[in-house]
């Protein structure tokens, strides 16, 4: 479902929002979400379950619900330059399921991640951007240990031009850092990405891409 209106828009059900790559991107959930946008100024804010819960069997551990929510928002400080702050939380639902036996070790989970974000145009056809996050990470809920907390950062420039399109990007994350919005994120990892398309006419598109990473980067 989506409402488009003069005071923004409104999608609800199956709904695959992004903040940043770092904080929550890639990840679908069923709930609500909420994008504004006047004059320089840009919101969204969003809630909703992840994961489904599901109940443990003989075979198998079972899974607790998850939820996220969080938004971001974004100011031109001029034309051509974009600041966007963001915060996310996820969390498990500890009594979405009934564990009934000292056997099975699932924990409930819950990250937390702030942080902000530049995106700059230049020379008409390029963009560069980048982001830096705070993360809090805890692994049991029910347990009385501290939260961890960790950093990542991401950078990535961007060319387009014609019938060309160029992308190059650098993430490193630290061993700490978790977000439970963005499964595509691994703590303890420097990750590399470039891709190169040509895009002949508007139906028709040819594209490479290029990926390296390097783990135990504390080692």
């Amino acid at each position: 479902f989506n409402l488009y209106a003069p005071w923004g828009t409104l999608s609800a059900g199956d709904i695959a929002p992004t903040l940043t790559p770092l904080a929550l991107d890639g990840q679908g959930m069923l709930g609500v979400s909420f994008e504004r946008v006047k004059n320089r100024w840009a919101f969204m804010g969003l809630a909703g379950r992840i994961v489904p819960s599901q109940e443990p069997t003989s075979s198998f551990s079972g899974r607790f619900a998850r939820y996220s929510g969080g938004g971001k928002v974004s100011y031109n400080v001029l034309p051509a330059l974009k600041l966007t702050l963001d915060s996310v939380l996820s969390k498990d639902d500890a009594f979405s399921i009934t564990i009934d036996t000292a056997v099975n070790t699932m924990k409930p989970q819950q990250s937390a991640v702030s942080g902000a974000a530049l995106e700059w145009k230049f020379l008409n056809a390029f963009t560069l951007g980048g982001e830096y996050q705070v993360g809090s990470y805890k692994a049991d809920l029910r347990g009385n240990a501290k939260a961890v907390s960790g950093t990542g950062y991401r950078q990535e420039l961007k060319y387009k031009s014609g019938l060309v399109g160029l992308k190059a990007s650098l993430s490193r994350v630290d061993y700490k850092f978790m977000s439970l919005a963005s499964p595509s994120v691994i703590p303890d990892r420097l990750t590399y990405d470039a891709e190169a398309g040509v895009y002949p006419v508007d139906w028709l598109s040819f594209s490479a891409a290029y990926n390296r990473y390097k783990d135990n980067l504390e080692k």
